[in-house]
Parts: structure tokens; C-alpha cells; sequence
């Protein structure tokens, strides 16, 4: 990691914070004399220029409380009127995300005329709310150094984990690393629960749910809403859903324009002659960043019709640590050019435009268009898919087209009832190609697994694929509707999702097959069954909920609950023969699971001593797996086991070409170990069990517990402990029917002796098993619940210490520690499958801690300087050793039958780690202002100590036989 000195410039022309529509803040509390006794029937005023009716009015009952829901984010004024009594006003409540602002009025008797007025006093403690959430408004994304994407800016959430999908850098500095593919996760929790929505509509990809094919552009939003814990009846899973609210117009015509870069003349080397040792010869280092996105937005019509449009270029290209161009990409011999050092390349071009027209006082509806076009042009490059890095002729030239289409409307029938809807499109079309040298001369795709390289050919990177267009549509209409009275907030709705994805893979020219050596040695070889597509469908995903936030004295209940149907399975199919498939492949299509449950969401909180500074909370929900196509891509005979055969091959011949008859399953010339007996027929060999996969309360699923203290340390600053348990629970396994237990035979190996591994190695790992030869090549598999055969926990304990602060309008400051532990057991299920290798069925990681700090303080002269900080466990420590064919026989006491060698981990998961990484990022802003215009000019300093931690370790042992080790943990 290196350092990074990004210049921002921003320009302001009548510049104004913008409302918007689909947030769900509240603003509640009493209303009491100067005695202390409770007041009903004080009409309570919130108004802002947030509100399409400008001000939203109730009336407090009987117990004197009430209850303003449904608000938009933005700066409200509180008043509080009761005949012979004085207007009591409060002032500067700032709304944000969905939190309850705790708002409570003292009305002193006296003349109506005669008006009481407190500023500057908007609660920091919410004490009805149990969901937490982090909200990045347009103020902090402004004020704090980061890559301005939604995952830059939810990584310093503390606990938070990100889980880069295939990307070649798995720790973001300035922007570096762009956003494609990023996936959060919290709490034990799976970054696969990740959901990405624009104003509440989903905009996942369905091949892979938890992120999107698009690349979101920060200037086309006002605010990032963080859902992470606790999440409501809404909320489909208890994953992090980041829900970015779109910018809007006004009847102020306002334009911005907003420019980054960096370029390498402003990067600090720390390569040290330490990290030159372990083998690292160049580290990841920019080549290209910046960003230009202008946007414009103002009335059509004032006080009915606004706009607001925007337009981004945006590039993130990156050099490979350790990664290089071939001197000669078609020869079979990798021999790195040091001079021409890979690059991971982004480039991302977006329109987006907003409509939104109010056409009653209490009626408005919003179109949003998002049109963008992403090339990752060297996407798997490095490390990105796999620990071996991949060299660039290797990789995909993947582009995406991506279009969100939305509309909405929302309409507060009165102060106690209010209505919304959403209906959202989200196409998808993406491409995965040769790299363009690659396609002009197509190699023979090799994936080098010994020498830590994938070596050459065509998509190596992605082995056993092919070249694949790929069009997925997402379609989500939601309604609701909110009815409150002083005590109670009501909300009822439904959500529904439908979509398919269509893939059609085909083979390069160079053939149809791919290869695996080990330190130039053919080790496999995979035929496939390209040309072909493949087509699954979801019909429906949907969820029905409700939920009630109820208050009694200084208790509030939050009470929910949802029902969940997600049913998704694949069209018919008539794929014609192929060279590996010579008959045609005709399926029928099938629905292959169709899922019911019912989730309880359950909280409280309890004004500790009802001053509104005190909270005590805790919760009980229940969730399922966030889905997507993926148990249909499964099951669908098109793209299943049966598309592909892998053999172990013995290149006699020295010409590089696998000799042997691939429908053969048995061993003939080249080939052997049995391969599938069913490669090359149009037959189905997998399964789903009805009970599981159509029962009711299968779903794969979590509970998530928590109990927390919140409390106002002095005014302004408030300080939260939290406690989490996450339990899961539905465990599914996939069991080949047509073996058993018994017909594995067990064998050990021994692990190197070696000064690095745990106790210097030398020690016997034994659970593992080898196939019997009467069995190899069977398939009859089945997926079913883990329940059937044993017993199989997955626990997460932590705690989370935080600190919020917002002071004197000066001082911005958010953060804090958070720690967890993961405890893993299939011990009972791993027995009694058909496979029973027991080696680390249960694990346990120490207690995993972060820390995440984010501040801005405001100095005199209209400077500001702001920092964020981020402390975190560095990368798991592993060793995957290859032994040889008679090293297992040596133990087994016969030759393995399943393949040709074996790799094995001989270092248990979660035992060690590397060093902790810490970035220290730092930004100083200058406002400046020219009549309407505002400029502020950002200098940006990122890993502003020059760290230079380790995040990725080749986990590569090799094998006694190579003598391959020196490898082993190079960076």
C-alpha cells in the first residue's frame, strides 16, 4: 500500500442542500407544562423545505405524546401550540436516515403571541428506534477523505468487513480500487447478504446477489442510508443493505461540478528491501484516477416541476502488485516482462436524470434514469479471483451496460395516514471476453497452479468458463402504507422482486478445453460442452410485512414481522450437439425451490430515566439468506456437473495436447481417473429434495440478537455499547446418493518440516479420504437439509464500542471499536456424508477487533481539516501443501483414485494471521465564495503514514517433490 495525494475541486453555483423522497425519519416526544404535567391536544408543527407539503401536523394525546413518521431528511423547525399557553419553538432538528429525533416541548402559561424559542439542541439519542444504521449525508461525504463510493464510505462503520468480489485490491485507498464488485458484511454476518438499492428499489445482479453490475456515481445521490444490525420487518435479510437516495431539483436552479485526480507524480514508494526479500519485486500503485461528474438541477415549473440531471467520466487504473505482461503471450513458457507491470483497469461512464413533480400540495411522483457503461478491461487481473496471480492475457475484457428506471410516488393523505410506491427496471448486459490479443490468436487457456502464475491462454483466469454474454433484468414494484396516532406508527407493505438471467457461453477458436499444470507438469484437463445457454428465472421474490412502533410511558416496543416467498427455477432448454456433447440437450423447464417462512422482527427500547438521554435497547430477529439465481444455475441440467469433465491427464506425447477420447469415462490413452460417467449425455444427475427445497421454514437462515446501552455523555456527544450474537441455522448439503461413507478409504499426510508452520511442522494430519475405484465417476446428487444427516453451528459473538459526536457546528466525529469472534462445527455432519473428511470441522477465530474513526472539524477562515482512520486484522495466514500420488499411497496403501496428487491446507483456519493493516487518510478543504458560487478546494493525503502492511499472502506451499516453497507467503 502506498500513499496517495488526491486534489479534489468542487464548484457551487446557488448551491442548496436538495430534498428527497424515500427516507423514513420521525420526529416524537411529549409535550408537559412548566409543572410537569402532560398536555393533550398541543398541535405539533414540523415544517422544512425537505416536505412536499412543507409543514406535517399533528396532535398530542391524551398522554400528551406524538408522533410525526414518514419524514424526509433535511433541517426541521418544531412548534408547539396550546391556547393560553406561550408558542414553544424548537429549532435546527437535523433528520437523517430512518433514526427517531426524541423531541419534547415545556409549554410555560402565557399569551399565544409571546413565542420561546431553542436552538441548536437536535437530540443525538434515539430512544424509540432499535435498527441501527450509519448515514453518510452529503455533509460528511464532502467533508471526509475517501473514494466517495458507497463502499468507502460504509467500510468505516465499525465492524464492518469488506469482502471484495474478484477484485485485484481488497483495501480501498482514495479510490483506488473502484467499486464494481464490493461487498460489505457485519457482525458475523455474510457479505452475500449485501443489498444495493436506489430509493429503496433493488438493484442487485442475479448471478451475483450480493452486488451490482453498475457503477454507482457519487454525485447522483444526497445521502447514503447504512442499514447493518437490527434491520426492520422492510428489510428483506440481515445483511448491510446500503439504500442511496438520488439528488433532486428545486425551484432554485442550482449546478455543481465536481473534479478529482491523482496521478503517480503524487504517490510515495514504501517498498522496502524486507517486502523485496518475501519476494514482492512491485506494489499496487495508481496509474490512473480521477473523476469528473457536472450536474445541473432546477425548476420546470416552480413549486410543481423540477429537474435534475448529471453526467460522470470516471477512471480507476491501477498497476498489479507483483503481476506482469508476458514477454511472449503465446509460447508456453511464462516469462515476465518487470517493465510492463499489469494493470487492473476501470472505466465508467454515467448519465443520470430526475424528474419530480408535486401536482397536488399532498402528491408527489419521481422518475429517475440512470444509464452506464462500465469496461473492466482486465477484470481477474492479479489476485482477483484466486490467490495465484493472473497475468494480463489471462484475464476477462469484461464489459457491463447497466439502466435503472424507476418510478414513484408518495402522497401523506393526512397526518396520521400516508401512502407510497415504487416501481424500479434494472436491466443488465454484460460481456466476458479474450482479452483482444487473445482473440486475435487464441490460445489454449492453462491455468499454472505450482508456479504461482496462470500462465497463458484464454481466460485461464476464469478456468473451465468460456466466453459468455450474459443479459439479467430485475424487477421491483413495492407499496405502503403508514398510519400513526400519538403512541403508535403502523406500516403495512409488500415487496416484490422478479426477474432471469441468460447466459450464452461459447468456446474461443483455440478450442474446448482448458488445462491445469503444476510447475509446467499437466496436472488436468477439462473438457466442456460450449456452445450452450442457460436460463433461470424468478418468479417471485416477495415479502409481506408489518410493523408497529408502539410507546408506553418510556417504553416502545418494536414489533414485527414478514412473510417471505422467493421461488426461482429455470425455462425449458434445447441446446443443440456439440464436439463433447453429441446429442441435443432438450429439458423442460422447472421451479427448483419455492420457499415460504415467517420473520420476526423484535426490539425495544426504554427511555432509561425519560430524559431522552439514556437508552436501553434490545432485539430478536430472524432472516433468511439473501438469493438470488443461484440454487436455479444449480439445478439446471444446461449448466450443471454434466457441461463439464475434468480427467487426469499425462501429456506422453510432450505435444501439449491432451490425447485421449473425452466421452470415454474410464482411462484411455492420456486420460486417467475415472472421469463423469454422464460428461457428454443429455441426462440429469442432480437433485433437489422436495422437502427441502419446497418446505416451508428451509431457507437457509440467521437469528440475530443484541443488547445495547446508548447514552448522552454531555451535550452533543453520546457513547453506545452493544452486544451481538448471530446464530444460523438451515444448513444445506449436497449428498451423492450414489456413494456412501463407507467407500472412503482414510489416509494422513505429513506437513513439511518447516520453521514457519505452526510448531515447525512435522507433525501427521490425518481425515482425509480417498474415493474406492467401483465408485469414481458416479453421480447421483441431491441437495437436502444438513438436518438429515447431523448437526452443523455457525455462531458469531462481539461487541461493538461506539462514540457519536456533533458539536458547537464545528466538531464531526464518529467511530469506534468493535471485536468478534466465529465458531464453525460439521463435525457430526461431516461423519455421516458421503464424503466424511473431518480435517477442521471445527474452528474457532480469536476475538477479531477493529477500530474506525471518522472526524471533520471546522477552523476559523472557512477551513477544514477532517480525517478517518481504519485499524484492522490483517490477512488469514494458510499453506496449501500438494502431495504427490506416493506420498498418499504411502499412507492409504494403495493409489488414490480421486486424482493425481492432493492439495491440503496444513494450517488450521483461523490459528494465524498477518500483521494489522492501519490507514491513517487526512483531507484539508478551503471554502471559498464568489457571490452565488462556492468553491472548495479539497487536498487529499491517504495513507498519510506510508503503511505498508501486507493484505494478500500467496498461500501456495508447494510440494516436497518440486521443491517448491520459497513462494510460500510472498506478498
Amino acid at each position: 500500500m502506498r500513499k496517495c495525494y488526491v486534489i479534489h475541486g468542487q464548484l457551487f453555483l446557488f448551491l442548496l442542500f436538495l430534498p428527497i423522497v424515500a427516507s423514513a425519519q420521525s420526529i416524537g416526544g411529549s409535550v408537559t407544562d412548566s409543572t410537569g404535567g402532560v398536555l393533550p391536544g398541543v398541535t405539533v408543527e414540523a415544517r422544512s423545505p425537505a416536505l412536499i407539503e412543507q409543514v406535517r401536523t399533528v396532535v398530542t394525546n391524551s398522554s400528551g405524546e406524538y408522533l410525526i413518521i414518514q419524514l424526509e431528511s433535511g433541517t426541521y423547525t418544531v412548534t408547539f401550540t396550546l391556547p393560553g399557553f406561550s408558542t414553544f419553538v424548537r429549532e435546527g432538528i437535523a433528520l437523517a436516515g430512518t433514526a427517531t429525533a426524541n423531541v419534547d416541548g415545556v409549554l410555560q402559561v402565557g399569551s399565544v403571541e409571546e413565542t420561546i424559542t431553542v436552538s441548536g439542541e437536535a437530540p443525538v439519542i434515539d430512544v424509540a428506534t432499535v435498527a441501527q444504521q450509519a448515514v453518510m449525508t452529503r455533509e460528511i461525504i464532502d467533508a471526509i477523505p475517501s473514494g466517495r463510493q458507497f463502499s468507502n464510505l460504509a467500510v468505516l462503520t465499525p465492524g464492518m468487513r469488506s469482502g471484495t468480489v474478484r477484485a485485484s485490491i481488497k483495501q480501498d485507498v482514495g479510490g483506488q480500487s473502484g467499486q464494481i464488485h464490493m461487498a460489505l458484511g457485519i457482525h458475523g454476518g455474510d457479505t452475500s447478504d449485501q443489498h444495493l438499492t436506489v430509493d429503496g428499489v433493488s438493484t442487485a445482479s442475479w448471478l451475483q446477489e450480493d452486488a451490482s453490475a453498475t457503477w454507482f456515481t457519487d454525485g447522483n445521490f444526497e445521502e447514503y442510508t447504512i442499514d447493518h444490525s437490527a434491520n426492520a420487518a422492510e428489510i428483506e435479510t440481515g445483511g448491510v443493505r446500503i439504500n442511496m437516495i438520488p439528488r433532486e431539483g428545486s425551484n432554485t436552479f442550482t449546478s455543481r461540478s465536481q473534479i478529482n485526480f491523482t496521478n503517480p507524480s503524487l504517490q510515495r514508494d514504501n517498498l522496502t528491501d524486507e517486502i523485496r526479500q518475501l519476494g514482492l519485486t512491485d506494489a499496487n500503485r495508481v496509474k490512473d484516477l480521477w473523476q469528473v461528474n457536472p450536474s445541473v438541477g432546477g425548476p420546470v415549473v416552480r413549486d410543481k416541476l423540477w429537474f435534475f440531471g448529471s453526467f460522470s467520466r470516471q477512471v480507476a487504473n491501477s498497476y498489479v502488485a507483483g503481476t506482469y505482461e508476458d514477454t511472449d503471450n503465446f509460447d508456453r513458457v511464462f516469462v515476465p516482462d518487470t517493465d510492463r507491470q499489469a494493470v487492473d483497469d476501470q472505466d465508467v461512464t454515467d448519465y443520470a436524470f430526475r424528474i419530480t413533480w408535486q401536482p397536488t400540495p399532498r402528491n408527489k411522483i419521481t422518475a429517475y434514469h440512470n444509464e452506464n457503461f462500465v469496461c473492466h478491461c482486465h477484470f481477474l487481473v492479479g489476485t482477483g479471483a484466486i490467490s495465484i496471480p493472473v497475468q494480463p492475457s489471462a484475464s476477462v475484457f469484461y464489459n457491463s451496460h447497466n439502466r435503472i428506471t424507476q418510478f414513484g410516488w408518495v402522497s401523506p393523505i393526512s397526518s396520521r395516514l400516508l401512502f407510497e410506491a415504487t416501481l424500479g427496471m434494472v436491466p443488465h448486459w454484460t460481456t466476458w471476453r479474450d482479452q483482444p490479443e487473445m482473440q486475435a490468436n487464441p490460445q489454449i487457456g492453462v491455468l499454472e497452479v505450482g508456479g504461482g502464475l496462470s500462465s497463458f491462454g484464454s481466460f485461464s483466469a476464469w478456468y473451465t468458463r468460456s466466453e459468455m454474454d450474459v443479459y439479467e433484468a430485475n424487477n421491483t414494484a413495492r407499496a405502503s402504507m403508514s398510519y400513526v396516532t400519538g403512541t403508535h406508527a403502523m406500516k403495512v407493505g409488500v415487496n416484490v422482486n422478479f426477474g432471469k438471467a441468460v447466459r450464452d457461453r461459447r468456446n474461443n477458436s483455440a478450442g474446448d478445453y482448458t488445462i491445469m499444470t503444476r510447475f509446467g507438469r499437466p496436472l488436468f484437463v477439462t473438457f466442456n460442452g460450449n456452445p450452450l445457454q442457460s436460463h433461470e428465472v424468478l418468479n417471485p421474490n416477495l415479502g409481506i410485512y408489518a410493523q408497529d412502533q408502539w410507546t408506553v410511558d418510556r417504553l416502545t416496543l418494536n414489533l414485527g414481522v414478514r412473510f417471505d416467498m422467493f421461488q426461482t427455477g429455470y425455462a425449458d432448454h434445447n441446446n443443440p450437439p456439440t464436439a463433447n456433447v453429441p446429442v441435443a440437450r432438450v429439458f423442460p423447464g422447472k421451479t427448483a425451490v419455492s420457499w415460504k417462512d415467517v420473520q420476526p422482527r423484535l426490539g425495544l427500547a426504554y427511555d432509561l430515566r425519560g430524559d431522552g438521554r439514556t437508552a436501553l435497547k434490545a432485539t430478536a430477529n430472524r432472516y433468511g439468506d439473501r438469493e438470488g439465481m443461484g440454487h436455479a444455475a444449480a439445478l439446471n441440467p444446461a449448466d450443471n456437473n454434466n457441461t463439464s469433465g475434468r480427467r487426469y491427464w499425462v501429456d506422453f506425447t510432450g505435444d501439449f495436447i491432451p490425447n485421449c477420447d473425452p466421452l470415454n469415462p474410464m482411462p484411455n490413452g492420456e486420460c486417467f481417473t475415472p472421469g463423469n460417467f454422464d460428461f457428454g449425455k443429455a441426462v440429469i444427475n442432480t437433485f433437489y429434495d422436495d422437502d427441502w427445497a419446497f418446505g416451508w421454514g428451509q431457507r437457509y437462515s440467521n437469528w440475530e440478537f443484541s443488547g445495547s446501552v446508548q447514552h448522552e455523555l454531555i451535550d452533543g456527544l453520546s457513547m453506545n455499547v452493544a452486544y451481538f450474537r448471530r446464530i444460523f441455522t438451515n444448513f444445506n448439503v449436497n449428498d451423492n446418493r450414489a456413494v456412501s461413507p463407507s467407500d472412503y478409504d482414510p489416509y494422513c499426510v505429513t506437513v513439511p518440516n518447516d520453521s514457519r508452520l505452526p510448531g515447525g511442522g512435522g507433525n501427521e494430519l490425518c481425515g482425509l479420504y480417498d474415493l474406492t475405484a467401483s465408485k469414481v465417476g458416479l453421480i447421483d446428487n441431491i441437495r437436502t437439509s444438513a438436518d438429515n444427516f447431523g448437526k452443523q453451528t455457525r455462531h458469531w459473538n462481539g461487541v461493538d464500542v461506539t462514540l457519536n459526536a456533533r458539536m458547537a457546528n464545528s466538531l464531526l466525529l464518529q467511530g469506534g471499536w468493535s471485536a468478534g469472534r466465529t465458531t464453525l462445527d460439521s463435525c457430526d455432519l461431516a461423519a455421516k456424508l458421503d464424503n466424511p473428511t473431518s480435517l477442521y470441522c471445527h474452528t474457532e477465530t480469536p476475538f477479531i477487533t477493529d477500530v474506525k474513526l471518522l472526524a471533520a472539524y471546522t477552523l476559523p477562515g472557512a477551513v477544514q481539516f477532517a480525517a478517518t482512520f481504519q485499524s484492522i486484522q490483517g490477512p488469514m495466514v494458510q499453506a496449501e501443501v500438494n502431495y504427490s500420488t506416493a506420498e498418499i499411497a504411502a499412507s492409504l496403501g494403495r493409489s488414490p483414485n480421486e486424482a493425481g496428487s492432493v492439495d491440503v491446507q496444513v494450517i488450521k483456519p483461523g490459528t494465524m494471521y498477518g500483521p494489522r493493516l492501519n490507514q491513517l487518510d487526512v483531507r484539508l478543504t478551503k471554502i471559498l465564495t464568489a457571490g452565488p458560487a462556492r468553491i472548495q478546494a479539497m487536498f487529499d493525503l491517504y495513507n498519510a503514514l506510508n503503511f505498508n502492511t501486507t493484505l494478500i499472502l500467496n498461500d501456495e506451499y508447494g510440494a516436497a517433490g518440486f521443491g517448491a516453497t520459497s513462494d510460500w507467503g510472498r506478498p
